[in-house]
């Protein structure tokens, strides 16, 4: 008896492409990057290792017992890489539609409950690292511009300077019969 969940991650993609992080229509590189997050370590571990609250039912005509514990709990397994090797294999299924790049989730669990739990803390994951890559990212450009803007402050400061002494040292280097002056002076006022 299996319950899945799915879900979609066109919302979460709209979300990224208003935080400026490029998602590409969900196609190419960007929708594998994301399958990818969804079954890193790091976010099989965050999922693994949070306590849920949920009912599970003994049998199907009993009702739902509440229980707390962790999936470590629930897979009923003691050594954490075999826990995240279950976690992928049994819990959380990630698809990319190769044509579209649509990406489907699938959670299995014995309840919905919990199921519901699960992907919501996967995509919360999934969100939060293409918040964090995007700012990071951002940062980076901006840190870029403002080395960029100080490297043509000081070269526009330097070609200033150089036109302000040609132009001391030739006065009237239009009229100068020496055509180099000429246009060392036309390049000094181009730079």
């Amino acid at each position: 008896r299996d319950l899945n969940t799915n879900g979609t991650l066109s919302n979460l993609m709209a979300t990224a492409a208003a935080l400026g992080v490029n998602v590409g229509g969900a196609q190419g590189d960007d929708s594998a990057s994301y399958v990818d997050i969804l079954n890193s370590r790091s976010v099989a571990d965050t999922v693994l290792g949070t306590k849920y609250d949920f009912g599970l039912r003994p049998l199907f005509f009993l009702s739902p017992r509440p229980r707390s514990m962790t999936l470590y709990d629930y897979l009923d397994e003691k050594n954490q890489d075999l826990a995240i090797e279950n976690f992928g294999k049994k819990v959380l299924n990630v698809d990319r539609d190769l044509k579209s790049g649509l990406i489907t989730v699938d959670v299995t669990t014995d309840s919905p409950e919990l199921s519901k739990q699960v992907l919501d803390l996967a995509i919360h994951e999934l969100d939060a690292f293409i918040q964090t890559s995007g700012q990071r990212e951002g940062k980076a450009k901006a840190d870029f511009s403002e080395k960029r803007l100080a490297e043509a402050t000081v070269a526009a400061k330097v070609a200033e300077d150089r036109l302000e002494q040609f132009g001391k040292d030739h006065r009237n280097y239009p009229l100068s019969p020496d055509a180099g002056v000429r246009l060392e002076g036309l390049r000094l006022e181009s730079d």
